[in-house]
C-alpha cells in the first residue's frame, strides 16, 4: 500500500523500527524527533498519514502538535502513540484528538492494521491535492503605512510537491542576522525560512536588486532580529520552528512594527488568510513563487534605496 507517512517520535531507534515496518507495506516514510520541526514538515509537505508519540519535547508535545495541525487545517488522519496511559487529549479541545490510538509498545500487526485502516479512508479526510484559495481579492485592511491587503494568486499545480530550486549565484554575501552591519542607505529586508536553499535563493535575488538582506532560519530568531533592528520589509514562511509564522507576525505587530509583511507558504486555507489579514499582512504567495513575481511586489512595496 503506497502512501506518504510522517512519523514523529523522540527515540531515534523507535523511529527506525517503525520506518522498517511501514516500508515493508510500500509506504514512504519521513521521520522527525522534534515537534516543532515535524510541524514545519507537516505544513510544507502533503502527508497521507501522520504517526505521533504523545511524549515529545516540552516546547511542543504530541498533544500540542496535533492541536496545531487541526487548527491549521491539516486533514491527514493521525495515529497517536504512548505507553499505557493513553492519549489523554484535553476535554475542552476536540481538535487535540487523534483518529486512532496505539498503546506502546505495539507489534507489527497492530501498526500495519492501523495504517491500512486510515489510509483506506484518507480521501474522506484529506484536502484534495488541487485545493486552492479562490483568487477573489479580500477586503482592504486599514493600518499605516502598508499597501492594500493581499490578494491570493492561484497556486501552481502540485504546489505541496514543489521542487527546491538551487540557489542563484550571488556576488558577495548577505548579512547573517545579528552579526554584521547593514550598508547605510539601502532598504533592509528580513527573510525567515527553515529551508536553507530557499533562504539563499531569496537572499541572492534581493541582494542583486540592491537590498540589504538578513537571513533567519527560525521564528524566534526572526522575532528577536526584528526587535533589535529596523527593517523595511519582512518576508517569511509560515512553517518555521520555535515560533511559527503566525506567531512571529502577531508578535511583531503587537510590538509596534508597521513595515510591510509578505508571506510565502506551500499550504494555506481561507481561515489562515483571514488570520493573516487581521495582522495587516500585505501579500501571500503560494510556493513555488516565480522570482520575477516576488521581485516585482517587493520593488513596488519598498524601493531598494
Amino acid at each position: 500500500m503506497d502512501g506518504k507517512v510522517l512519523v514523529v517520535h523522540p527515540n531515534e531507534l523507535v523511529l527506525e523500527v517503525i520506518q522498517e515496518m511501514l516500508q515493508t507495506i510500500g509506504c514512504s516514510v519521513t521521520m522527525a524527533t522534534d515537534g516543532q520541526r515535524a510541524l514545519a514538515k507537516a505544513m510544507y509537505e502533503h502527508f497521507h498519514l501522520i504517526i505521533v508519540d504523545r511524549d515529545l519535547t516540552e516546547d511542543l508535545d504530541g498533544l500540542g502538535f496535533v492541536e496545531r495541525l487541526r487548527r491549521y487545517g491539516v486533514r491527514a488522519p493521525i495515529v497517536g502513540t504512548s505507553p499505557e496511559t493513553g492519549w489523554d487529549a484535553p476535554t475542552n479541545s476536540a481538535n487535540g484528538d487523534v483518529d486512532l490510538f496505539l498503546s506502546a509498545p505495539f507489534g507489527y500487526g497492530d501498526l500495519v492494521s492501523a495504517v491500512e485502516q486510515l489510509l483506506n479512508r484518507r480521501s474522506a479526510r484529506n484536502l484534495p491535492r488541487d485545493f486552492e484559495i479562490q483568487p477573489e481579492p479580500p477586503p482592504s485592511v486599514p493600518g499605516p503605512p502598508v499597501p492594500p491587503a493581499a490578494n491570493i494568486p492561484p497556486p501552481a499545480d502540485k504546489r505541496n510537491d514543489a521542487v527546491k530550486r538551487p540557489a542563484e549565484p550571488v556576488d558577495g554575501s548577505f548579512r547573517q542576522a545579528q552579526t554584521s552591519v547593514a550598508k547605510k542607505g539601502n532598504s533592509k529586508i528580513l527573510i525567515a525560512d527553515t529551508d536553507e536553499a530557499e533562504r539563499t535563493k531569496l537572499g541572492g535575488l534581493l541582494q542583486k536588486a540592491g537590498y540589504d538582506v538578513a537571513l533567519t532560519k527560525s521564528g524566534q530568531e526572526a522575532y528577536e532580529e526584528m526587535l533589535l533592528n529596523d527593517y523595511d520589509m519582512i518576508l517569511t514562511d509560515l512553517w518555521l520552528v520555535s515560533m511559527d509564522g503566525f506567531e512571529v507576525i502577531e508578535a511583531v505587530r503587537k510590538s509596534g512594527v508597521t513595515c510591510p509583511i509578505a508571506v510565502q507558504t506551500a499550504y494555506i486555507t481561507r481561515d489562515m488568510v483571514k488570520e493573516l489579514l487581521a495582522w495587516r499582512v500585505n501579500k501571500i504567495f503560494v510556493k513555488p513563487v516565480h522570482s520575477d513575481t516576488l521581485l516585482s511586489f517587493v520593488k513596488k512595496a519598498v524601493p531598494a534605496s
